[in-house]
């Protein structure tokens, strides 16, 4: 996508259709506008209108607030092994602006200070009201009012993705991702992961999860990210059943090393184990990636792939994925894993 040439607001690449983030000639600021602000004034009637759902077959997700119940609508058809990668990975193009709750603890600034002084007034008032909203659902929470729901077996009912709040102030996490047709939930990272929001991994019939951006800008004009994501394996992968998962495991691996990282690369230091996830069978298979590739910031990756069987007609597959710019993250591989629970 091309950049603006002069200083103003423009549709926010990284918000939703409407949103708007100031740009000073060089770059994209942190001052951003809310659909719901830029959506009556006049200086703001270029920028495309708010649209509910997604072309491409990414997920949607309408959230009713912080802690709350995300419900994330997915494409009626399954992907297949044969569909086109899509356009949001790590060596993808720039995803469409998509809706993106905000998460508890996620930096926000409104940077009032240096602001264009026509838009101040306006952010005050988005300020009020975004305090108003707060309130509501902090409220809402504290009565019980946000309740899960339990979505349907058939093909393109929603993915019902809550996020719990902790059940005491000394757990570790305070937020946990709940993937629904998956039958599991696990720890939310904290701060700076976002909903995964950018479509479903071909290897998933549906897929929640969290990521973060490790590199704004790659050779193809895309992301970079490092993810956590689960969903019941794709049905191109057939139905194993656990003594069959280092089998099916294998052909994963094949799929996401062709799909989404930079080529050449050579898989290091292979492990592959049976393990135990909440008392349920799965099989676990580790690698670190190697490559080197201009304009790549990462020269390799942590994969860990996993398979859980849940009792369903699938097994899960749980996916980590991060690149070695931010090795420092690694544990969180082994605490993510071991915070995994399957629904009783």
């Amino acid at each position: 996508m091309s950049e603006p040439n002069q200083p103003g607001w423009y549709q926010d690449p990284t918000g939703r259709q409407g949103d708007a983030r100031w740009w000073d000639g060089v770059g994209w600021t942190d001052q951003t506008m809310p659909y719901e602000t830029t959506t009556d004034a006049a200086e703001f009637e270029h920028l495309p209108t708010l649209q509910s759902g997604s072309a491409t077959g990414a997920h949607t997700v309408y959230s009713p607030g912080a802690m709350g119940e995300y419900e994330v609508f997915t494409p009626s058809v399954a992907p297949t092994g044969t569909a086109q990668h899509p356009q949001w990975y790590h060596a993808a193009q720039t995803p469409p602006p998509a809706p993106e709750p905000d998460r508890p603890g996620r930096r926000f600034d409104l940077g009032l200070r240096d602001a264009p002084p026509q838009t101040r007034r306006n952010i005050w008032y988005a300020l009020g009201a975004l305090g108003v909203i707060a309130l509501v659902v902090v409220l809402l929470l504290v009565t019980g009012v946000f309740t899960a729901k339990t979505p349907d077996d058939t093909a393109g009912s929603p993915v019902s993705v809550n996020v719990a709040p902790p059940s005491s102030q000394s757990d570790q996490h305070a937020l946990r991702i709940v993937d629904k047709d998956s039958g599991i939930s696990y720890d939310y990272l904290g701060e700076g992961w976002k909903d995964f929001q950018l479509g479903p991994v071909l290897e998933n019939q549906t897929t929640v999860g969290e990521y973060i951006i490790t590199q704004k800008k790659v050779p193809t004009g895309g992301e970079f990210i490092a993810q956590v994501t689960s969903g019941l394996l794709a049905q191109n992968f057939g139905t194993p059943t656990p003594d069959a998962y280092p089998a099916a495991l294998k052909e994963v691996e094949k799929s996401v090393r062709g799909h989404y990282y930079p080529e050449p690369n050579q898989p290091t230091n292979l492990k592959e184990e049976s393990v135990k996830i909440d008392g349920h069978a799965a099989y676990q298979r580790s690698f670190d990636l190697k490559w080197d590739v201009k304009g790549y910031d990462s020269t390799g990756e942590r994969v860990v792939l996993l398979l859980i069987d849940t009792g369903k007609s699938s097994p899960v597959f749980f996916y980590c994925s991060f690149p070695n710019t931010h090795a420092e993250l690694y544990p969180l591989i082994d605490e993510v894993i071991a915070s995994i629970k399957v629904d009783s």
